[in-house]
């Protein structure tokens, strides 16, 4: 049978998958116009839909440090400067194993998608080749994006249920009954 019509044209697609894909076609695309004006020949004439068109991830693109606004300095030191490819692999590996799945399907309702635990193992294997400080600094950049597409504007938030304290709490006003032990 022929794989372009056994794959539904709105097939779902895995983003790993999909990224793997993308490289060749990108590969696909660098080489000379003679081979593109043969495919745009047979593609033009052939109407059935390759069983390679796959849908993009929906997942938005990290924001560039440029769109993320300064924050202040306690915020800038508590950003990690180190990360373990060994334990991002293993986060990676465990969210597709088949208990991370069955634990989604049990909480969520749906599998869900470990692109992300893979965006950071690949990450950190990007970044080993890097001298200590640019890697530092890399790695800082990285959850510095990843923290404002979490917790950026817009985003949920646990001020939506609680309000935010903006004075200090007066010292002795607060947990100054005794408590009574259990017999």
């Amino acid at each position: 049978m022929d794989p372009s019509t056994s794959a539904p044209s709105n097939s779902n697609t895995d983003p790993e998958i999909q990224k793997f894909i993308d490289l060749f076609e990108a590969e696909k695309n660098a080489k000379p116009s003679t081979t593109e004006d043969q495919q745009q020949q047979t593609s033009s004439s052939s109407k059935i839909p390759s069983w390679l068109s796959l849908k993009k991830s929906t997942r938005s693109s990290a924001p560039t440090p440029a769109d993320i606004p300064p924050r202040d300095a306690l915020s800038e030191a508590l950003l990690p400067t180190d990360m373990s490819c060994r334990q991002a692999f293993d986060q990676a590996w465990a969210c597709n194993s088949m208990g991370g799945q069955f634990n989604a399907v049990y909480r969520y309702g749906e599998m869900r998608s470990c692109s992300e635990h893979w965006d950071d193992f690949w990450f950190c294997m990007r970044t080993k080749s890097y001298s200590p400080e640019m890697r530092e600094k890399a790695i800082r950049d990285y959850y510095r994006a990843k923290e404002f597409t979490k917790y950026g504007p817009g985003k949920p938030s646990s001020e939506d249920v609680w309000e935010s304290r903006e004075d200090k709490v007066p010292e002795g006003t607060v947990f100054n009954e005794p408590v009574e032990p259990r017999n």
